[in-house]
Order: C-alpha cells, then sequence, then structure tokens
C-alpha cells in the first residue's frame, strides 16, 4: 500500500507525528528520494516512541519536544510549542 501511494504521488516531504502506519510511507519515502521529518509526541520526555525509533534510520530530521530527549538523541532538533514559552 505505501509502496503504491507514495510511487503515484512522489511527495517531496512526508512528514508525520506518529503510529506505526507512518513507518512504511517514511521508509518507502525515502527510498524514492523524498525528504521526511518526525515529529515525537510531547507526551515522549525520555525515550523515542517505537515508530520513531524504526524510522529514525530514515530521517531527515527528528524534532522533539523536550530537552531531555534531545540529550538522548543529539541528532534530533529541539522544537517547543509556543504555548509555553
Amino acid at each position: 500500500m505505501a509502496f503504491q501511494v507514495i510511487k503515484k504521488n512522489r511527495p517531496e516531504l512526508i512528514l508525520s507525528t506518529g503510529a506505526g502506519v507512518a513507518v512504511p510511507f517514511l521508509i518507502v519515502g525515502k527510498f524514492f528520494g523524498g525528504k521526511t521529518a518526525f515529529v515525537e509526541s510531547v507526551t515522549r520526555i525520555n525515550t523515542l516512541s517505537l515508530s520513531a525509533k524504526l524510522a529514525l534510520p530514515f530521517l531527515n530530521v527528528l524534532y522533539v519536544q523536550w530537552p531531555q530527549l534531545q540529550a538522548r538523541y543529539p541528532q534530533a532538533e529541539l522544537i517547543i510549542p509556543q504555548e509555553i514559552l
């Protein structure tokens, strides 16, 4: 399914906030030359979700919302929601 959708649409960017169903789309999208990004849930403070862990090798960018999580995954970019500022 992911292969057919990506092959037909050829997206330039695949952005996901998680759920296991997103992982195949991120992987296939990367193989087709698209950019891939994952925004980890604000509820993930100390460890990545399984979806993020599986997709990590195929991501152009991983966004996390807690400094503690960025410390464990230095390749991640820290984003802080506006409401907190």
